[in-house]
C-alpha cells in the first residue's frame, strides 16, 4: 500500500496553482494524518516499466528506439501535512511520454463537493521539445548518484519528485519543501541543486495553457476506499453503487484503506458509476458504507503496494 502522504506547498514556479487537483476542501474535519514523512532517494534509479521496443519518430538525446509510450519524465508532489482523502487522490502534476503526448490536471470545477473523477487532460508537445527537456535533466546532473538537495528546516511542507529519462533508464530524484525558500540551514551545493530542478520543472511546465487539450482516459486506475463518514452540513451527492463487489480490493492486514489496481477495461463500470457520483459520494461495497476514490495510475508508478 502507497504511503498515506500528509496541505501542500506552493508548486514551483512553472505550474499555475490552477493544475494540481482539487483537495477536498472543507473537509478538514476528517481523519487528519498528522505530520507523516516520506523517505528521500537522493538520485535513486528506476528501470524502466515499459521496456524500450519501438522508435516513436525521435532522434534526439535519449530517445532512440524508446516505446512511443513510454513514460520519460515525470513531476510529482507528496507528503507533507494534508487530509487523507487528498493524499490518497494524488497523481503526477506531470507527464511526459516518448511520443510527446503530456499529461496532467485539466480545469478543475470550482463547485464543491466536486465530481468523483478527476479531470485529466493531455496534450501534444513537439518530440523536439521533449528531447531538448531530456537533454537539460542529463546535462543538469541532477540525476547523478548522490545530488545532495539538502532538507530545509520547514516542517509539514512535502517533497517534489521528478522522473526523468536519462542514459537509457528512468531516474528519480526528490526534494523536500521545493520552491519554498532555501534558508540559512542548506549549503551552497544544495541551494544550487534546487535552482536547477525548479528550472528543470519550469521548463517541462511551459506547455500549452491548462485546458488547451483533450480530456484523458488512464490506462488503469488505483482505486481506494475508506469508511464512509458523514459531514454535517455537507450534502455529499448522491450515494452510489460499486458494481464489481469487495473482492477487486486488496484491504490490507488492518482493513483501513482498501486499494484496487484496475485495467480501464476492468474499471469501466466503477467509471461509468462514478460519473454520477460527488468526491463526496456515500459508497455501498457489498452492503457496507465507503467512501471511494479514483486516481489515475501510470506505468512508472507502483500499485497498490507501493
Amino acid at each position: 500500500m502507497r504511503n498515506h502522504r500528509v496541505l501542500r506547498s506552493s508548486p514551483p514556479s512553472g505550474f499555475p496553482a490552477t493544475i494540481l487537483p482539487v483537495a477536498i476542501v472543507g473537509v478538514l474535519l476528517l481523519l487528519a494524518v498528522g505530520c507523516g514523512s516520506v523517505s528521500v532517494e537522493v538520485g535513486s534509479t528506476t528501470t524502466s516499466a515499459n521496456p524500450p521496443t519501438t522508435t516513436a519518430g525521435t532522434d534526439g538525446v535519449g530517445l532512440d528506439g524508446v516505446a512511443a509510450d513510454q513514460v520519460v519524465f515525470a513531476v510529482e508532489r507528496g507528503g507533507g501535512f494534508q487530509m487523507l482523502e487528498a493524499s490518497l487522490r494524488e497523481y503526477p502534476q506531470l507527464v511526459i511520454f516518448a511520443d510527446g503526448r503530456m499529461v496532467r490536471p485539466g480545469v478543475q470545477p470550482l463547485a464543491f463537493p466536486g465530481p468523483a473523477l478527476p479531470s485529466i487532460e493531455v496534450v501534444q508537445l513537439p518530440v523536439g521539445d521533449v528531447e531538448a527537456l531530456l537533454a537539460q535533466a542529463a546535462d543538469s546532473g541532477l540525476f547523478a548518484d548522490g545530488v545532495d538537495f539538502g532538507m530545509p528546516n520547514v516542517a509539514d511542507a512535502g517533497s517534489t519528485s521528478v522522473t526523468a529519462w536519462v542514459d537509457g533508464e528512468l531516474r528519480t530524484v526528490s526534494a523536500e519543501a521545493l520552491g519554498i525558500g532555501p534558508g540559512s540551514d542548506l549549503k551552497a551545493p544544495a541551494i544550487e541543486a534546487r535552482a536547477d530542478l525548479t528550472a528543470l520543472i519550469d521548463s517541462a511546465g511551459n506547455g500549452p495553457a491548462i485546458g488547451a487539450g483533450d480530456a484523458y482516459a488512464p490506462e488503469r486506475w488505483l482505486v481506494y476506499s475508506t469508511e464512509f463518514v458523514a459531514q454535517d452540513g455537507l450534502a455529499a451527492g448522491p450515494v452510489a453503487t460499486w458494481p464489481l463487489g469487495g473482492d477487486v480490493f486488496d484491504k490490507g492486514a488492518d482493513n483501513f484503506i482498501w486499494c484496487a489496481d484496475l485495467t480501464v477495461e476492468e474499471a469501466h463500470p466503477a467509471i461509468e458509476a462514478a460519473a454520477r457520483a460527488t468526491e463526496l459520494s456515500e459508497w455501498i461495497v457489498d452492503g457496507e458504507s465507503r467512501t471511494v476514490l479514483f486516481t489515475p495510475r501510470f506505468a512508472h508508478q507502483p500499485g497498490c503496494a507501493g
